[in-house]
C-alpha cells in the first residue's frame, strides 16, 4: 500500500494565513495589557502624590513649629523696635531732641539684643528674611545713632525710606508665616 500525501497552501503571506479568531484575541490581549498597564501606572502616581503631599506637609509643619518657637523671642523685641521707630521718626521732624535721644538708647539695647538671637533652627527662606530685617535694622540704627551725635543740624530725608524698608521687610516676614499656615491647611 502507497501512500500519497498532498500538501497544499491554504493561504498565502504570513497576514493571510491569521484566523479572524486570533486577531481579535490578540487584539483582545493588547488592549487589556495596555489598561491594566494604564491602571497600575494611575494607582502607583496617586500614591506616590499622597506620599509626597504627607512629607512635604510633615516638613511645612516642622517648618512653621520652628519658625513660632523662633517668633516668640524674635517678635518681643522686634516689635517694639518698629514701634519705637515710627516715635523716632515724630521726634525727628519735631525736633524733640531729648525724647528722640532717650528713645534711641532703648532702641539701641533692644538691637543689640538682635545680633544674639540663634537662627540655625529656621529653613534657609526665614533665615534669610530674618537676616534681611536685622540687617535694615542695624542700618536705621547706626543712622540714628549718626543723628543723635550731630545735635540739632539733623537732616532726615532718607529715615523715612529706611522706616518703610524695614516695616515692608516685616510685613513680608509676616505674610511668610501665614503663607505657611495657608500650605498646611491646602495639604489636608
Amino acid at each position: 500500500m502507497k501512500y500519497e500525501i498532498e500538501i497544499k497552501q491554504a493561504c498565502e503571506g504570513f497576514w493571510s494565513c491569521i484566523s479572524p479568531d486570533a486577531w481579535i484575541q490578540s487584539i483582545g490581549g493588547l488592549i487589556g495589557t495596555f489598561l491594566g498597564a494604564f491602571i497600575a501606572a494611575w494607582i502607583s502616581i496617586r500614591i506616590l502624590k499622597s506620599q509626597f503631599n504627607r512629607e512635604n506637609k510633615k516638613e511645612l509643619e516642622n517648618e512653621y513649629n520652628m519658625l513660632m518657637k523662633f517668633n516668640e523671642k524674635y517678635s518681643r523685641i522686634v516689635s517694639p523696635i518698629i514701634k519705637n521707630l515710627l516715635l523716632i521718626e515724630v521726634y525727628l521732624r519735631d525736633k524733640d531732641m531729648e525724647s528722640f535721644k532717650n528713645l534711641v538708647e532703648d532702641n539701641m539695647k533692644m538691637a543689640f539684643a538682635l545680633e544674639n538671637i540663634d537662627t540655625s533652627s529656621l529653613s534657609y527662606i526665614a533665615e534669610d528674611k530674618v537676616n534681611m530685617l536685622n540687617r535694615d535694622i542695624e542700618m536705621v540704627m547706626y543712622q540714628l545713632l549718626y543723628y543723635k551725635k550731630s545735635g540739632d543740624d539733623i537732616n532726615i530725608e532718607g529715615f523715612p525710606r529706611n522706616l518703610k524698608i524695614i516695616s515692608h521687610r516685616w510685613d513680608e516676614y509676616q505674610y511668610y508665616e501665614e503663607m505657611l499656615k495657608n500650605k498646611i491647611a491646602e495639604l489636608k
